[in-house]
């Protein structure tokens, strides 16, 4: 009984993590343009919407084929209909729906495919916006970002998506660790170790994350402050942004591979 608790428990958690992810990584997307327009709406919805259509299949193909096809089938027809236009018009507000639909699938559906789509369409939403902000290459000529959205929150949504990716990554894998164990024949008290450890690496990861948010909330305006006069048209908040996240990736993939060794 305390095991089955565990487990809810767990899903639970993971189910609030793939809502954060969705909706953060949507509004982002919400609040990202491109100068290039079709039919008066900005390119990146219909191309957004195309990788919505894949990655519904992928993604829910792996529960179940037939509802894969028809959920696909159903979104190409809507956008190649008379109304087409009001469709992809109206898509950022169900863009949400269908990134938590793939989340659910592909880590508490079917946790053997690790939420492989999922991380793929949470990564298409944001890294428009991701480029416009770092000012890499020439992306902020074809593509804007909206005066209701800041550096921070683009950051912000950045440090969510890696951070519940590596957190994601973990519990998938103790549940798919747990699942082996017990059909062997393991014991109740030798899980509940395992599940102790997923635990404390997964404590790890979520308190990474918030340090390096809490860094570049605080930390950067004052760096930038003191050395953008020095750097003049560099882009500083890139430099700040990209070494949080290599240092929040080293440190998952790290936890991420002590785990695997602790549970083998």
């Amino acid at each position: 009984m305390k095991l089955e608790s565990s487990f809810k428990i767990a899903a639970v958690f993971q189910f609030i993590v793939i809502v954060l992810m969705s909706v953060s990584a949507s509004y982002t997307f919400l609040n990202t343009q491109t100068n290039v327009l079709i039919n008066g709406i900005c390119f990146y919805r219909y191309l957004s919407y195309g990788m919505t259509v894949v990655f519904s299949y992928v993604c829910v193909s792996r529960y179940n084929k037939h509802i894969a096809l028809l959920l696909s089938f159903a979104l190409a027809i809507l956008a190649l209909s008379p109304l087409s236009k009001e469709i992809i018009e109206a898509f950022p507000t169900f863009v949400s729906f269908f990134a938590i639909l793939m989340g659910i699938t592909t880590v508490l559906l079917v946790p053997e495919a690790r939420g492989r789509g999922f991380f793929a369409f949470i990564v298409a939403l944001i890294l428009p916006s991701i480029l416009v902000e770092s000012k890499v290459g020439g992306f902020p000529y074809f593509i804007a970002t909206s005066q209701s959205i800041t550096y921070y929150e683009v950051f912000a949504t950045t440090m969510v998506a890696i951070g519940g990716y590596f957190y994601l990554k973990c519990t998938t894998l103790g549940n798919l660790a747990r699942h082996d164990f017990l059909s062997k024949g393991g014991k109740e008290n030798e899980t509940n170790a395992i599940n102790q450890w997923i635990s404390f690496t997964s404590g790890i990861i979520v308190v990474c994350t918030i340090g390096a948010v809490a860094f570049l909330a605080i930390i950067a305006p004052v760096v930038a402050s003191a050395f953008q006069p020095l750097l003049k048209d560099q882009p500083l908040y890139a430099f700040a942004l990209m070494g949080c996240i290599g240092i929040l990736v080293v440190g998952a993939i790290f936890a991420s591979q002590i785990l695997t060794r602790e549970i083998d």
